[in-house]
């Protein structure tokens, strides 16, 4: 059995006058591999934008694999530990 970890692109967009609004998207597809990741974000990357900023912009495509399952444990497990630690405090 092969192990599969799925990778995520993003888009940042950072305004060249006002780096403090940069905006992160994610694309809303995920990839099988991280060369399939690099390849579609080569792909964006050559293409013209359909709709042009309305101020210069820097745009920078990346991928990140998505979360495996020992990180979303440690997170949901700190959440339920500060849930508890409000409900101590407020109690």
């Amino acid at each position: 059995m092969e192990l599969v970890i799925p990778f995520m692109l993003f888009l940042l967009e950072t305004p060249l006058d006002d780096p403090s609004r940069a905006e992160l998207t994610r694309h809303p597809f995920l990839f099988a591999s991280e060369e399939e990741c690099q390849k579609a974000a080569q792909e964006f990357e050559s293409t013209v934008p359909a709709i042009k900023p309305a101020e210069p912009v820097t745009l920078k495509y990346f991928c990140k694999p998505v979360p495996q399952s020992p990180e979303f444990e440690r997170l949901f497990a700190e959440m339920d530990e500060n849930r508890a630690r409000a409900k101590a405090i407020s109690d």
